[in-house]
């Protein structure tokens, strides 16, 4: 679990987050919530980041947590995904 703003990872996404130059540079979309989570392809997720409740939420539905459990993942602290969230 990711519980720090200082992670190498977490930085880069704070950066991507308040760059637009940044995002474009690196052909990065970045997306947030359940709703688009289930709507994106598979083959244009990178990377994926949930937080300790979010996980719960998603263990709640099967079609939802079958395609997180395909993908590579990462869980964070709530902490750190606040600052992450738009």
């Amino acid at each position: 679990m990711i519980t720090s703003t200082s992670n190498s990872k977490i930085r880069q996404i704070l950066q991507w987050q308040n760059k637009a130059k940044e995002r474009k540079k690196s052909q990065i979309f970045l997306i947030e919530g359940k709703k688009l989570f289930e709507e994106v392809p598979f083959a244009w997720v990178k990377e994926t980041y949930v937080s300790e409740s979010g996980l719960e939420k998603i263990r709640e539905d099967h079609a939802l947590f079958c395609k997180l459990q395909s993908l590579s993942w990462e869980l964070v602290s709530e902490e750190v995904f606040a600052k992450m969230s738009d």
